[in-house]
């Protein structure tokens, strides 16, 4: 537990955990990293379920998915 030694020493008590390059920022940018890669695969395999039931073969809806969704 954090301790501050003066009144003006409040800045002590600050977001250690955030520092940059600190674990606890490392563990959220690997988070949002991780969250927007599934919110993307979700989409694409919405969209890739909407193409196969209006009646695209599979082939070709899948390559319509890889053109949309995961080009570099």
């Amino acid at each position: 537990m954090a301790t501050v030694r003066s009144l003006d020493g409040t800045e002590e008590l600050g977001h250690r955990g955030l520092r940059k390059g600190s674990p606890g920022r490392v563990f959220l940018g690997r988070l949002a990293t991780y969250w927007s890669a599934f919110r993307e695969a979700r989409a694409a395999a919405h969209k890739y379920e909407r193409l196969v039931r209006q009646g695209m073969p599979h082939e070709k809806a899948v390559a319509r998915i890889f053109e949309d969704h995961f080009e570099d």
